[in-house]
Formats: C-alpha cells, structure tokens, sequence
C-alpha cells in the first residue's frame, strides 16, 4: 500500500484528532529508520567536541568580556529612565530586563566553564546534559558526525529530515544539513543547506522553499539570533530554532505546498510500523 493511501484511510477530516494523526505521522517518518543516536558513547563524543571546538579558555574570557557589556549596558540604561516617555520607558525597561538575562546567561557560562576547567569531569555539567537530552528530541534528527575545521578541531554536523503535514497528506521537504564549522564567518549562511532536495527544477521562488540559490536556508527574522547563539556556543539554543524554522510555513504560502514539494514515500514495513505506533498511541 502507498503512503497516499494509507493515510487517505485512516485520516478523517471532520474528526477534530485527525490534525494530531498527521503531525504524529509525520515526526515518525521523518524519523524512521535513523541511525541510533543516543547512547553513551555518542553523548560522550558530542561533550568532547563541544568543550574542544573553542578553547576553554577563550570562552572563558568571551563569556566575562560578555557578563561586563551586559552588566554596562543595564547602568547606562537604567538613569534615562526617570527623564523617558511613557513609551521609551517601556522600551528601556525591555532592554534593561534583556541586560540582566544576558548578564546572568554569561554568568551561568562562566560558572560552567570554570567549573570544568577545574574538575575536568563533563558527566558533572548538568547544564550539557540537559543540551544532550534536548538535542536527541529535535525532530526529524537524522545522525550526528564530525568533521575536522581547518585548524585540525572536530565539529558537529546534524543532519535533519523534514516532513510537513498539509490536508491529509504528508509533504517531503528534503533534508537539511547543519554545520557548526567554526571556519565558518559568524552570520555565514553555509551552516545550514538542503542536502536533499524534493522541490522540482521549475520551482523559480523561494517560498515556502524558504532556501537561496546556493540551497543555504534562510532564517527570515530569526537569522540574527540563530547566528548569535552560535557565537556563543550555544549550540542546541541555536538548534531548537532552526528546527522550528526547518518545520514552519507561514499561511500564506500554504497554497503553494503541493506545487513545490512531493508528497512523503514510505515502503510497507514503514507504513506497517507507523500503523502500529499510531495504533499504541491511542491515535487510530
């Protein structure tokens, strides 16, 4: 049976759940059949890298070079506040409450850092394990590998596969490769490209491919975060916005999704298996 016609039979569009169906359908397929990811060894593997790509102490330094900006930042700010307007008050009470949240993120990071440079035990950092334990439930997550950066340091690169549920059917947007190759300039749109492309060669725009002429993606009003977070380090912050992005089509390009991407193909064991998930679920 084709994945198209399996859905048509278990899918009701009058049913309220039947939204839920998809989404839960889609997550499987995209992830089915992918390497397993979270073991120990690999969780190990990823710490090392992480703690390596940037020297210790260079973070170190970047993290309180950061801490005295932000904490800069909230004093200078904080007097205009009685000679401000109603309204620019509000917008310098936003940018004060935004020092003080940097301030105690580049705390939290010097804290971390000094912590392990101390002890040299990562299993301790329970701030990367809870990096770990976000990463491995990204969806569509495909594999994780290394490669080494021109000055001879591993760095990840996270391989994604995207599935989009649209009226009843699951669309295949390809799959999306991201690299945190630090020779890579800050704000470089080669971190993250299609690898897979499901879009036809006649498909001249870029929505909802929401991808340049080279495949990089384009973040929209997220890329400024995104590309700040990875200068940070912050890796899987980073992620967990990629991955959103990787996943959203904004309304009004919706119409255009049967005409740019294919509907998702499954074989009968993944169909199979995906039947008896929703079925455990309590979905179908």
């Amino acid at each position: 049976m084709a994945l198209k016609e399996y859905l048509g039979s278990i899918i009701n569009p009058n049913d309220k759940n039947s939204r839920k169906t998809l989404e839960v359908a889609a997550q499987f397929l995209a992830e089915y059949g992918r390497e397993v990811i979270d073991t120990p060894e690999k969780r190990e593997e990823y710490f090392r890298v992480y703690y390596d790509m940037i020297p210790l102490e260079e973070s170190l330094q970047n993290a309180r070079e950061g801490a005295n900006e932000a904490r800069r930042q909230s004093v200078e700010l904080r007097p205009r506040l009685n000679k401000a307007s109603c309204e620019e008050r509000n917008q310098l009470r936003q940018q004060i409450s935004q020092a003080h949240r940097d301030y105690a993120h580049f705390n939290n990071e010097i804290r971390r850092i000094t912590t392990f440079i101390r002890n040299k035990n990562i299993e301790q950092d329970n701030d990367l394990q809870q990096d770990w334990r976000n990463l491995v439930l990204l969806r569509g997550l495909r594999s994780i590998r290394y490669e080494v950066s021109d000055a001879e340091k591993l760095y990840p690169i996270l391989l994604f596969r995207v599935y989009y549920p649209y009226e009843g059917k699951i669309y295949d947007l390809g799959d999306v490769e991201v690299r945190f190759n630090p020779d890579f300039d800050i704000g470089s749109a080669d971190i993250a490209q299609r690898v897979r492309k499901t879009t036809p060669r006649s498909w001249g725009s870029r929505y909802p491919y929401y991808t340049y002429g080279d495949d990089s993606f384009c973040f929209g009003s997220l890329n400024a975060e995104i590309h700040d977070l990875i200068g940070e380090r912050r890796f899987v912050e980073a992620l967990i916005r990629m991955d959103h992005c990787f996943h959203s089509i904004r309304e009004e390009h919706f119409k255009d999704i049967p005409n740019c991407f294919k509907e998702a193909e499954a074989n009968d064991e993944a169909i199979g298996a995906l039947n008896a998930y929703l079925t455990e679920r309590g979905l179908i």
